[in-house]
């Protein structure tokens, strides 16, 4: 009886007072509706922040490299040394790390060079010297072709897998498997009477794959897809000479493993 009686008191409260429970109703639903929105941005925010990061390699990713600089006594100094780091460091740090997963070595030129395809096609873009873990370890889907293999990187063969990107800038809809493009880069140097000069070389490079879009980072501002990617044995014989390695991305088993990943990377090319 008393359930009763509190309801009938109710519906004759709001009967009485219909703009005042109007208005706290719009106000509730108002309240839920401000949540609701607020928790469905936040989760919309977190998904692109972590597709973002997969364009990138993924949460367990960490770059290794030898700087220039060091901070010292509040202020930046340069660090004189002719170490660096080489293709074995990378394998090294597979064979011996337990906590890492997948081990890439690097020689990235993200400033852009002349690359050319037929007809005159041409673009300025990027590459990146990698090895034949790179595809796999970023989680990059073929569009057609293959990538780079472990005998591309033993032999330094002269081939290429182009960014989707780069690929219809050069050749449009047309495969551009088995056709050749050039890369062009401006060397400097001084001459016998020691004047600067600066000469144009160009290497030839046949494609043999390209990869699936892959989109721009919202972080960087940088796109993958303007890339071509090379051997990275090819890269240091035909374009930057040397056994130099710029950096090595490591992939650590899980997010909880960085730390040690980090650790026994260190442990390894100390």
């Amino acid at each position: 009886m008393r359930l009763i009686e509190g309801i009938s008191i109710g519906l004759a409260a709001i009967r009485a007072n219909k703009m005042r429970s109007l208005l706290t109703m719009l106000g509730i639903i108002i309240g839920i509706a401000a949540v609701l929105a607020m928790i469905a941005i936040g989760d919309g925010a977190k998904e692109i922040v972590m597709n973002d990061v997969e364009k990138l390699g993924g949460a367990t990713r960490i770059t290794l490299y030898h700087t220039s600089y060091k901070r010292e006594n509040n202020r930046w100094v340069r660090v004189r040394s002719n170490e660096y780091m080489k293709y074995g460091d990378a394998q090294a740090i597979e064979a011996e790390c337990p906590s890492v997963s997948s081990v890439v070595p690097r020689i990235p030129d993200w400033r852009g060079v002349l690359i050319q395809g037929p007809d005159g096609h041409e673009t300025y873009a990027g590459y990146n010297g990698v090895d034949a873990n790179y595809q796999t370890a970023m989680k990059w889907e073929l569009k057609e072709g293959r990538f780079i293999t472990d005998d591309d990187v033993q032999n330094a063969t002269k081939i290429c897998v182009l960014g989707d990107e780069i690929a219809f800038e050069l050749f449009g809809n047309t495969s551009p498997l088995g056709q050749e493009i050039k890369i062009a880069r401006d060397v400097r140097y001084r001459d016998q009477w020691g004047r600067r000069r600066r000469e144009r070389l160009t290497e030839r490079f046949t494609v043999v794959g390209t990869l699936q879009l892959r989109g721009r980072s919202l972080r960087f501002g940088m796109s993958y897809d303007n890339l071509a990617f090379i051997p990275i044995s090819t890269v240091q014989e035909r374009l930057t000479g040397g056994d130099r390695v710029s950096d090595i991305m490591v992939f650590a088993n899980t997010t909880d493993d960085i730390p040690k990943a980090i650790e026994e990377a260190r442990e390894v090319i100390r």
